[in-house]
């Protein structure tokens, strides 16, 4: 798979062997966005600076499935994470 492809993966199976050593999550500039949801789009201008922030917390990030971590002290149901 094109490290481009992987990198770019965020809702979808990603089929190999191996799984990509790095997902983008959150990218650079101005994200436009579908708002459905009344959300307008969002702009990071200094991804280097979100990735020194998360690294100040001195914590290991999950990355859950449907925001169960933000939900699991309400629903008392188990915290899933896929990294």
């Amino acid at each position: 798979m094109p490290a481009s492809l992987a990198r770019a993966a965020t809702a979808v199976e990603l089929s190999g062997a191996e799984p990509p050593s790095e997902i983008e999550l959150m990218p650079a500039g101005r994200v436009r966005v579908r708002p459905r949801d009344g959300r307008a789009d969002w702009h990071n201008p200094d991804p280097a600076a979100v990735v020194r922030a998360t690294e100040s917390m001195g914590e290991a990030l999950a990355i859950d499935y449907e925001h169960q971590g933000e939900l699991s002290r309400e629903n008392g149901q188990p915290t899933p994470a896929a990294g």
